[in-house]
C-alpha cells in the first residue's frame, strides 16, 4: 500500500462505523456503479445477479445449518487487523 493510501485509511479508519460505511458505499457505487444512475448503461445486471444469487445461497446456508456464525464483532476485529498490517 503506497505511503498515502496507508494515510488515507489511517484517517478513515479512526471515523465513526457510520461515517466508515458511507465512504465504503460511495466507493462501491464508484468502482460498480448504483443501478438506476447515469451509469445505469455501464451496470453489470449479471453481476448483480450473482451477487443475489450468492446472498441467496448463503443465507440459505446459514438458515439450514445448526452451528451460529462468528460474532460480528469478532469478524470486524479480524478484518480491521487485517488491513491494519
Amino acid at each position: 500500500m503506497k505511503p498515502t493510501t496507508r494515510r488515507l485509511l489511517d484517517d478513515i479508519l479512526v471515523l465513526s462505523e457510520e461515517e466508515q460505511l458511507e465512504i465504503a458505499t460511495q466507493i462501491l457505487i464508484r468502482v460498480e456503479g448504483p443501478a438506476g444512475s447515469a451509469n445505469d448503461s455501464d451496470w453489470d445486471e449479471s453481476w448483480a445477479d450473482a451477487w443475489l444469487f450468492e446472498c441467496q445461497q448463503r443465507t440459505n446456508r446459514a438458515a439450514n445449518t445448526a452451528q451460529p456464525g462468528t460474532p460480528w464483532q469478532e469478524v470486524r476485529n479480524r478484518i480491521l487487523k487485517r488491513i491494519q498490517s
